[in-house]
């Protein structure tokens, strides 16, 4: 008891602190904190990317403002050891992101896949865990901000590839996947037969088809019509109950409209237009989603159409790396520099309707300023730490999930 009194005059005195220091500092410059750094190269490069990744924190604090940190675990690996090439082949993949998932039901009262980074923001609550897993590939050659210009062919600008993956790890994550079906896609699977079959992420929430504006989230629903229990099967005998259910055309249809087919899919940015009407791809309420390439898992879906966006100032979703061209090169090159940033307008308006509060205006981030964690920072994370394992929290209608990982390739 005499500890537990304790602990909690520690916590009190960490919230006035906290409230006192945010009465003083109200933006802090960077919410993401690196709470595992794995790096097999030299020190100096080490270093280097610890910075890039702190950087880019600071960029996605300058959009968005955040209730409780964003814990990363980081690491600069050859991805062909860390995921075996012989299975994957990983030799083009810059990074990959994997946010940390939870299941729970969402405001309309249907169970979806929210990456705890935004179940954070939204719910104000301390979760343990890392929110996003990042690993960047070590075998790749990167330019950092400050080495000599022009930057040399074949080179890659890290820091637009940590905040690019970053936002993967805060939601620009969707479920609908091949597997095991191959020529037919279906959204995330269920953790226990109290759950249903198939959940979505809270991304596919807001995915129409442009031809009609009906919801991929429609389609969930009626992919959940059919009955099957995942745990007591292999792979092989769903494959075999689920093509013969009249659901299965469901799954085929999805997978020929995000296959070669450009603008078939899109962000809802609105609330304003109904469902069934047709939607043009360049309208301003729509974020068109990559579906002109072959379907690939990690690339397709997840991502904004390159020819649509890859000039524009919502650049920075596009599937591949543009060779040749730094971050400060695309904003720039497209005026977004001082406007927005990296984070164009329609990823930002679709960053709000997902759940984040997004800020009014950009201010850039003083780059000059060295890297530390703030004194804000360092409280959050000591809470996190002490609010996770003191306080009894419910989560017993919480699942928590590894997404699949999300990937950039050049």
């Amino acid at each position: 008891m005499k500890i537990l009194t304790i602990i909690f005059f520690i916590i009190l005195t960490l919230l006035c602190l906290t409230r006192t220091t945010l009465s003083q500092n109200p933006s802090p410059t960077n919410w993401f904190i690196i709470t595992k750094f794995q790096c097999t190269s030299d020190k100096t490069k080490c270093d280097k990317v610890k910075n890039v990744i702190n950087l880019a924190g600071k960029y996605i604090t300058a959009t968005l403002n955040f209730k409780l940190s964003i814990k990363i675990n980081a690491g600069f690996l050859d991805l062909c050891k860390v995921r075996k090439c012989d299975v994957i082949d990983y030799n083009n993949v810059i990074a990959s992101a994997s946010p940390l998932m939870i299941k729970f039901n969402d405001t309309d009262g249907k169970m979806r896949s929210f990456p705890l980074a935004l179940y954070k923001q939204i719910h104000s609550k301390y979760v343990a865990g890392d929110d996003i897993t990042l690993i960047i590939n070590s075998q790749k050659d990167y330019w950092f901000r400050g080495d000599p210009l022009p930057m040399p062919v074949g080179y890659v600008d890290l820091l637009y590839v940590v905040i690019h993956e970053f936002i993967h790890g805060l939601g620009f994550t969707n479920s609908w996947d091949d597997y095991p079906l191959k020529t037919a896609l279906r959204p995330g699977f269920g953790d226990s037969p109290s759950q249903p079959l198939f959940v979505e992420n809270i991304f596919d929430k807001f995915i129409v088809q442009t031809q009609n504006g009906k919801s991929l989230s429609s389609m969930t629903d009626e992919l959940n019509q059919f009955q099957y229990n995942l745990t007591t099967y292999s792979d092989q005998d769903f494959i075999n109950s689920f093509s013969k259910s009249p659901q299965f055309s469901i799954a085929q249809y999805v997978y020929n409209i995000a296959n070669n087919t450009r603008g078939t899919m899109g962000l809802l940015l609105t609330s304003n237009i109904q469902p069934s009407n047709q939607l043009s791809p360049n309208q301003n309420d729509i974020l068109l989603l990559e579906t002109s390439i072959l379907f690939n898992n990690g690339s397709s879906i997840g991502h904004v159409d390159m020819q649509t966006y890859n000039n524009t100032s919502d650049f920075l979703m596009v599937y591949s790396y543009t060779s040749g061209e730094t971050l400060d090169d695309k904003m720039e090159k497209t005026g977004s520099t001082n406007t927005t940033g990296p984070i164009g307008p329609k990823l930002r308006r679709f960053l709000g309707v997902l759940g984040y509060d997004v800020k009014q205006s950009y201010t850039p981030p003083d780059i000059n300023i060295g890297i530390h964690i703030s004194f804000n920072l360092l409280l959050s994370f000591i809470l996190d730490v002490i609010l996770s394992s003191v306080l009894n929290l419910d989560f017993s209608k919480v699942f928590i999930l590894k997404a699949n990982p999300y990937i950039l390739t050049i």
